[in-house]
């Protein structure tokens, strides 16, 4: 499995073969809680940031609102 297909497969949280925002954030909550430094206080988000919501709306090939592996 490639990098980016573990990646797809790790955020969809209920298997069902789709990353829905909700999915994608938890995704990445989780991801930044495993590499903080103990004691370390959170990153501030970048003002340039996209939200999940706006990176599935622009990967999101047929506007159905969630990413397939494909589109991913």
């Amino acid at each position: 499995m490639t990098g980016g297909g573990k990646m797809f497969t790790d955020m969809d949280g209920d298997r069902d073969g789709f990353v829905t925002a909700a999915e994608m954030t938890a995704a990445h909550e989780k991801m930044k809680a495993d590499m903080a430094m103990p004691g370390a206080k959170p990153a501030k988000p970048v003002k340039s940031d996209l939200t999940s919501a706006e990176m599935i709306k622009k990967h999101d090939k047929n506007n159905d609102g969630k990413l397939s592996a494909v589109e991913h």
